[in-house]
């Protein structure tokens, strides 16, 4: 009886705690006002190479561009704070960024076919799976 009275003690113990971790982690209440946006400039500079198709770039899993294939500039106003980005494009691992972006900051990302064993990608269709198609880099905001 011991025993079973030393287990549900421990389970109560553990139950508690837990319970009392819960309640000190819980999520920040501020608005995007309060904690205020920045914002981040994509460029895409090469237009799609043989057998590629466009990319999706996204923040923090939201796809924010689908699909392109063009040079262009796009900008978009993000919340302040942690962000991963990822590029990515069919058939091909995602390639991401991570970046902590202060309010009213401003952030450029250039976006480029990886050149990175580009001819074992046709030669080789498994490679397409191992190696991002598209890379990205942060670069000084001209």
């Amino acid at each position: 009886m011991n025993k079973k009275m030393l287990l549900a003690i421990s389970l109560l113990l553990l139950a508690g705690c837990q319970n009392d971790k819960l309640r000190q982690t819980e999520p920040t209440t501020q608005s995007v006002e309060t904690l205020g946006t920045a914002t981040v400039v994509v460029i895409a500079k090469n237009k799609a190479k043989l057998g590629e198709g466009g990319f999706d770039f996204s923040d923090n899993d939201k796809v924010l561009l689908s699909q392109m294939k063009i040079s262009r500039t796009v900008t978009f106003e993000v919340p302040s704070g942690h962000h991963t980005f990822a590029v990515s494009s069919w058939g091909s691992p995602a390639y991401t960024l991570q970046a902590h972006l202060p309010p009213a900051s401003e952030t450029c990302i250039q976006v480029t076919s990886n050149s990175a064993n580009y001819f074992g990608k046709f030669i080789f269709p498994l490679m397409r799976n191992a190696t991002p198609t598209h890379v990205a880099q942060f670069v000084p905001c001209a």
